[in-house]
């Protein structure tokens, strides 16, 4: 299955195709490998024993890399990093491994390990244990620090070892913690509490340093959850994370939450629990500590909440007011927007405000938010300093305002065409693709229709993809074709082949839906259940188990309907 909304933020840049190298090598007997670069990968197809018992022949850890194909920051990452030559240098001191999340052999390791983002990097020992989780500097000099720290000491099995030896040890915990995967919230949040009982008193500068943690993993937490889920878990979790605001708020944060971050983290709880009055009181008690000031670029995201507050309040006069103080300080210097921080929040407010003000029906408002997103998002695009991982998500966002409230239309195709002109293979379908989404939106049925024809044309014909491309064209044309409602038996044959080339959860699912959509509960019912299967996130299944049911309602209904013969 392929997100109606977010395909645009697989691409990893402009001209920059992206696709895995399956050509299989052998770097060792009977073991399969693929080359980035310079550097020969051992793959999800060989086992973690394999993997494993090299590590212990050759006393070498490994450097696991979980990386998948839609995700554009892994393609950044292969190419700015793995693709270098100085990088095949740091990978003779480690057994490299590549685990492709969207081949069905990944799912062992993806479980074991339990990854549920992309790129994750692990450094593990030769029993599979952690050494190092957390995220290194993405590039060859941050990774080789990143190793060499692991393998001087300074590693994720040293610090448990010391949690074990003095489990009251404050200092070791918050260290541990610092050993996690940002990803690793759960773990996190469980140490922390930890450290608080041993000393819950804020004077204590090791528990002052494990409350301000405790409330961002908290928040963290929340980003991380279903939609369905915020809610449920803020109410769980209210009073821990108010607690630590009770004690630290508003002069006493000096670690993670420093500045106007506790601010914005006490706003964000408030906001994804709907208790926006609540978020208007801190900023209250903010603005009465910075008499009224809002700096940028250092206050971005109190403003970034404050004015979600506001719209969603219906006070939207003063949502512009306040925004108009970011937009008119970005536009007196556009290499403002390349401070990589700023710009993600400023472009995400502007996103998210357009979004809530169409759901409210303020149209005009929302276009005008939507006409100075793309205003923004063109500057950006201009700067040579400009971080070119945040053009792909900053345009999916603006290509999602086209597609679900109609709001600039033509200047989301202007953009598309200039991508697409620039780009051939798998991620000129992606784009056709959004494009035919925006022109049925538009009212322009017949060109999306033959837009989609031309695709499935091409890709039927086309020679030049890679098995595992080829899986993923069909299958991103296949779910494009249902959500459109264009569903007909070349839509199945898509997803028929999709699933044939590279049978995992995602393709299962886009071929039971096309199924289902055509009557064929049966089978419909049964691939789903393969997907749940073979799904490794809970979110997914719980999807999957929602549309099980639904078909077999709409089985019976069927069934019922279908007149009995009458004997002869």
């Amino acid at each position: 299955m392929v997100s109606f909304t977010k395909s645009v933020s697989n691409y990893t840049g402009i001209a920059v195709q992206f696709h895995r190298n399956t050509q299989l090598t052998c770097a060792a007997a009977g073991k399969q490998t693929i080359r980035i670069g310079s550097t020969h990968w051992y793959t999800e197809q060989n086992s973690l024993a394999e993997i494993l018992s090299l590590s212990k022949t050759q006393q070498k850890p490994i450097l696991a890399v979980f990386s998948a194909t839609w995700c554009g920051p892994c393609q950044h990452v292969k190419k700015e990093v793995f693709e270098k030559g100085e990088f095949a240098t740091i990978a003779r001191s480690v057994i490299p491994l590549y685990i492709e999340q969207t081949d069905a052999a990944s799912k062992p390791y993806l479980e074991k390990y339990r990854i549920t983002g992309y790129p994750t990097f692990l450094l593990l020992d030769a029993e599979g244990r952690i050494l190092a989780a957390h995220q290194p500097e993405r590039s060859p000099a941050g990774f080789r620090e990143w190793i060499q720290n692991a393998l001087t000491g300074d590693t994720f099995v040293a610090s448990q070892a010391r949690v074990n030896e003095n489990p009251q040890d404050q200092k070791a915990l918050l260290e541990l913690v610092g050993k996690h995967s940002y990803r690793e919230v759960d773990e996190k949040l469980a140490l922390l509490r930890r450290s608080i009982e041993i000393d819950p008193d804020p004077a204590n500068d090791l528990t002052h340093q494990a409350m301000e943690l405790l409330a961002q993993q908290l928040q963290l937490k929340t980003t991380r959850l279903p939609e369905e889920e915020i809610r449920p878990y803020i109410q769980k979790h209210d009073r821990e994370f108010q607690s630590v605001f009770n004690h630290l708020f508003p002069d006493h944060f000096q670690y993670v939450l420093k500045g106007s971050t506790g601010t914005a983290t006490a706003m964000k709880w408030f906001n994804a629990s709907e208790r926006y009055q609540k978020t208007l009181d801190y900023f209250d008690a903010f603005s009465k500590r910075t008499v009224n000031q809002v700096n940028m670029p250092a206050d971005i995201q109190v403003l970034q909440q404050v004015c979600l507050a506001l719209t969603q309040l219906g006070r939207f006069e003063e949502t512009d007011t306040l925004f108009t103080r970011a937009r008119q300080w970005v536009r007196q210097d556009a290499a403002r927007l390349s401070d990589t921080d700023f710009v993600w929040y400023y472009m995400q407010a502007q996103f998210h405000l357009a979004d809530v003000l169409a759901r409210k029906g303020q149209i005009a408002r929302a276009g005008e938010f939507a006409q100075n997103y793309h205003v923004d998002y063109g500057r950006f695009c201009e700067l040579k300093t400009a971080d070119a991982m945040l053009k792909n998500p900053f345009l999916t966002m603006m290509i999602r305002l086209g597609n679900e409230h109609g709001l600039n239309i033509e200047d989301c195709i202007v953009e598309l065409d200039r991508w697409i002109a620039v780009n051939d293979g798998v991620v000129r379908l992606m784009l056709n693709l959004d494009k035919a989404k925006l022109l049925y939106k538009k009212g322009e049925s017949e060109a999306a229709s033959a837009l989609l024809m031309q695709e499935r044309e091409w890709i039927t014909a086309t020679t030049e993809l890679s098995v595992e491309d080829m899986a993923d064209g069909c299958n991103r044309l296949a779910w494009t074709l249902y959500k459109l409602g264009e569903v007909n038996e070349a839509t199945l044959g898509l997803a028929r082949k999709s699933v044939e080339l590279k049978k995992d959860d995602g393709n299962l699912d886009t071929l039971a839906s096309v199924l289902a959509a055509l009557g064929h509960y049966e089978e419909a019912i049964a691939r789903e259940k393969e997907a749940m299967e073979m799904s490794t996130s809970d979110s997914s299944r719980k999807v999957y188990a929602d549309k099980i049911s639904l078909w077999q309602k709409e089985r019976k209904q069927q069934r019922s309907q279908v007149p009995v013969s009458s004997p002869d």
